[in-house]
């Protein structure tokens, strides 16, 4: 069982400072975090900062949590990931975006499978429940939102929002291999950013590329990574 239900501290500063520097509308917000990673997970973090910041997103507006407490050199970090500061910034979210601004949520490192519920490894000592960490998703209410699971078991539940976009390389009973998939999505975003490229043409290119995750999904709108209007993807 986890502590995702604890009273959270308000000891990161980093997290509390943005508040105050929140732009006017429409914003594009990401929250990226790195659950019990590795540097392989950590170099993803820094690619998906990167091409966030080159496709228009304010670095203000992009909260990063990992782990291992991060490596300023790769991408600035807000707090270490742990169920309190990740619960924190979705508080944060919650309390700031309006229907008027966007969310982007990438998600990379370990998760497991237990008694056939599905964690979040938070860090080596805590873990975050499937369920709940969707609960937090959905207490978010943008204009739209794009969710990009890239760690074992978390898949693409069919009980979404319409609003919100699902990526997931793994699936509820399958791990994700390796970490390809995600180096694919984002270095075709960044290789094709003068012609404005989708999410899902990014996640076409990525599951051509990477033949070992066979069970990669997307749900959604075909959004821009600036999430313009799309058409849906079943």
């Amino acid at each position: 069982m986890s502590d995702f239900s604890l009273t959270f501290p308000t000891t990161f500063p980093a997290i509390k400072n943005k508040v105050q520097h929140f732009t006017s509308s429409p914003r594009h917000f990401a929250f990226l975090i790195g659950a019990n990673t590795e540097d392989r997970h950590r170099n993803n973090i820094s690619l998906a900062y990167q091409v966030l910041i080159e496709s228009g997103y304010n670095p203000r507006n992009v909260f990063i949590v990992d782990s291992e407490g991060g490596n300023p050199a790769i991408f600035p970090l807000d707090a270490t990931a742990t169920t309190n500061s990740i619960k924190l910034v979705f508080e944060t979210l919650r309390e700031n975006i309006t229907k008027e601004d966007t969310i982007f949520i990438y998600l990379t490192g370990h998760g497991e499978k237990k008694d056939d519920e599905v964690f979040l490894l938070a860090n080596k000592q805590e873990k975050v429940s499937y369920k709940e960490f969707i609960s937090e998703i959905m207490k978010l209410h943008p204009k739209s939102g794009i969710v990009f699971f890239d760690n074992c078991y978390f898949g693409v539940s069919g009980n979404r929002r319409n609003e919100f976009s699902f990526i997931s390389v793994a699936s509820f009973t399958h791990v994700s291999i390796g970490n390809d998939f995600a180096r694919y999505f984002f270095r075709y975003i960044r290789d094709h950013q003068e012609n404005r490229p989708t999410v899902y043409e990014a996640f076409e290119f990525a599951k051509q590329k990477d033949k070992d995750n066979i069970h990669a999904t997307f749900k959604g709108k075909n959004l821009t990574l600036l999430q313009e209007n799309g058409t849906l993807v079943e």
